[in-house]
């Protein structure tokens, strides 16, 4: 077995960093930063969205509360772990994403339990970017932020929802947001494990088309 380089090893701590830095930009409303972490094509699949990077980069700034520069949800990063072909990679990240919302009157912390998988590819430059960021749940909680205070859920709708976000697709049914029931997710390991095909054999040379909503999708 070949000895990784300092080129391996460098090229190793640039994708973590790009992991770190693209959630950061995220949460601290430094959107030219989080552009810059995607190529172009990029594309997203996450509990609210599906489609490209750049669109869904947007529409995290508008989610940013008016007058507020940072945003309303933060995420807390895990170690990420990389795969290495040549000029393509993968990363597999561990993430708690954390929220505060209201369930009637009652403000509630909302946490979820996710794996962030992306590839990644040298752009013509040298620089590593991400080709795609697509989430794999595993659990959520809420709690109410002042202890005690009972959290009006309805607990007879739960069993409609799936069980590695059932908490988000309530509180965004409630909203008047639907979140796809076909997302990777642990109670779903058939669903994890052609996400991962896909990856690795993109990884090997192939290509990869997107799944969008619309059903229109470009080879990557």
């Amino acid at each position: 077995m070949s000895q990784p380089t300092d080129a391996d090893a460098r090229a190793r701590a640039e994708i973590i960093q790009l992991a770190v830095d693209e959630r950061w930009a995220r949460d601290t409303g430094q959107w030219e930063l989080m552009h810059a972490s995607y190529h172009d094509d990029a594309h997203v699949r996450v509990g609210w969205f599906n489609g490209n990077a750049h669109d869904f980069i947007e529409g995290s700034r508008a989610m940013t509360p008016p007058g507020e520069k940072w945003s309303s949800a933060f995420h807390v990063i895990g170690p990420t772990s990389v795969t290495m072909a040549g000029d393509r990679a993968l990363a597999d990240t561990g993430c708690t994403v954390h929220r505060r919302d209201l369930v009637g009157d009652v403000e509630i912390d909302h946490v979820l339990y996710v794996r962030h998988r992306s590839m990644v590819e040298r752009d013509g430059v040298g620089a590593w970017k991400l080709r795609s960021l697509r989430a794999c749940y595993q659990r959520d909680t809420v709690t109410p932020v002042i202890p005690g205070e009972a959290i009006p859920i309805d607990k007879g709708r739960l069993p409609a929802y799936r069980a590695s976000y059932k908490l988000m697709s309530y509180l965004s049914d409630v909203a008047g947001r639907l979140v796809d029931q076909t997302l990777p997710g642990t109670d779903r390991p058939d669903l994890i494990d052609e996400l991962i095909a896909e990856e690795e054999a993109w990884l090997a040379g192939g290509t990869w088309t997107p799944r969008l909503p619309s059903g229109e999708a470009a080879a990557q």
